[in-house]
């Protein structure tokens, strides 16, 4: 646990230290939403969970639509969602991780050939 501690205050640090208009911050915010994901997966903490949803959401909107790494912090962004869901039973959150998946597969290249994708 020490270590994921080490790790998310790393990921903090990298996110205050980058401006926001270097092309890494975003992918800083992505990571650390993961941290604070895998320290929730190991604690329980809503509190971590919350906060790695924000963190993700971040990411997001300081990442255009055709940067590479866009689906994948879409789809990043709707797991933690399910996580959420699991917990609350909200149908929102499952809507809102629906949606996010969703989009992530829509910027896939190739994924819209697969027949049963359509």
């Amino acid at each position: 646990m020490e270590d994921l501690n080490r790790a998310i205050m790393a990921n903090e640090r990298a996110v205050v230290w980058t401006p926001e208009e270097n092309p890494n911050h975003a992918m800083y915010l992505n990571d650390l939403g993961n941290t604070l994901q895998s320290r929730f997966e190991r604690t329980g903490s809503i509190y971590d969970l919350n906060r790695a949803i924000m963190k993700k959401e971040q990411a997001i909107a300081l990442t255009t639509e055709d940067h590479p790494d866009h689906g994948g912090m879409l789809n990043n962004l709707g797991n933690v969602l399910l996580r959420l869901f699991e917990l609350t039973g909200s149908m929102e959150d499952i809507h809102r991780a629906i949606t996010m998946n969703e989009q992530a597969i829509s910027l896939t290249p190739g994924v819209m050939n697969v027949p049963h994708l359509r």
